[in-house]
């Protein structure tokens, strides 16, 4: 839903899902990805895709729902595989 959407419907937005930390690094890099890359995409610093991936700091704003969304795409090509936290 849309920060106009919300509004209109007096709601917040609902703050993008991220999985534990941990999960983050495995996605990333059964994905393939280096810190570096995601950092890119994402428009952040790579020490900033590190801090996230080491539970130091969570992303906020925009970076945050592009990172969420960029964890959730890589989650369904690849599940935990015990079915643990995905986004």
């Amino acid at each position: 839903m849309s920060k106009i959407h919300a509004l209109l419907e007096g709601q917040a937005p609902r703050a993008a899902q991220l999985p534990e930390p941990t999960e983050r690094e495995r996605l990333r890099r059964v994905q393939g990805l280096t810190q570096a890359q995601v950092a890119e995409a994402i428009g952040v610093t790579r020490g900033a895709v590190s801090a996230w991936e080491a539970g130091r700091y969570e992303p906020r704003g925009d970076a945050r729902v592009q990172y969420a969304e960029l964890l959730r795409l890589i989650a369904e090509r690849h599940p935990a595989p015990d079915g643990g936290d995905s986004p």
